[in-house]
């Protein structure tokens, strides 16, 4: 983003996120266009041209990635970048049978949203779904989300 032009806010709860974004900046030439915080995303404030929130939102419960569309939408005057593991019957067994191997104790809690509940929640927050993209790599499934503001 910052190579496109855009002042990039990166804010993460992790330090060696937030260290490794200011890293690539630097390394990139960008270090002016990029600050990092470390905060949890229900802190962070503002008004943005974009919002990007990428596998975050498998860590909430419905009702409070509800709440957290809602709060990244609130932050956007224009465009909405989000990811969300979405609610398949193949991929719901899939996560269940991966919790009864012997190596279990690996094994990440996550939610997966139906398609049906995100779209609601972005047109609460007064959004439109753009364009959708699936992405799915080994165990790795996810749903890629452009909305902008209706």
């Amino acid at each position: 983003l910052a190579r496109r032009g855009y002042a990039v806010r990166a804010v993460d709860i992790a330090p060696q996120m937030v260290s490794a974004t200011l890293e690539q900046a630097r390394a990139g030439g960008l270090a002016e266009r990029v600050t990092g915080e470390v905060a949890d995303l229900e802190a962070v404030g503002g008004s943005y041209d974009l919002v990007s929130c990428f596998d975050v939102l498998i860590h909430y419960p419905a009702a409070s990635a509800r709440a957290m569309l809602l709060h990244l939408a609130s932050l956007s005057r224009g465009r909405l970048l989000i990811t969300y593991a979405p609610r398949q019957p193949l991929l719901v067994a899939l996560h269940w049978l991966g919790a009864r191997f012997p190596q279990g104790q690996r094994h990440t809690n996550i939610t997966m949203l139906p398609d049906a509940f995100v779209r609601q929640s972005l047109a609460e927050a007064g959004f439109r779904t753009a364009r959708t993209q699936r992405i799915s790599s080994g165990f790795y499934h996810v749903t890629l989300v452009e909305a902008q503001r209706s």
